[in-house]
């Protein structure tokens, strides 16, 4: 079972939540997110957000994190149609 780049977000979020607060660094979660999107449209900007968000607060990490996902899938169904 091959998941999408969005389930691969969803699951390593709440695994990144976890360890967060129990002091790990987004740096070892950063790595692994910033190469999801490459090659695809709006990969700049999913990069500059996983650059960005290390100074977010968990909450709007989580909202901001919903905002740009559900970008990246209307640029995704617009490039299929």
């Amino acid at each position: 079972n091959i998941l999408s780049r969005y389930e691969v977000i969803d699951q390593l979020f709440d695994y990144m939540m976890l360890q967060l607060e129990q002091g790990s660094s987004w740096l070892k979660f950063a790595r692994h997110y910033i190469g999801l999107f490459k090659g695809q449209s709006g990969a700049r900007l999913w990069r500059q957000f996983i650059s960005e968000s290390r100074n977010i607060n968990n909450t709007n990490l989580h909202l901001n994190l919903n905002k740009i996902t559900d970008y990246l899938k209307k640029l995704e169904t617009m490039q299929t149609t």
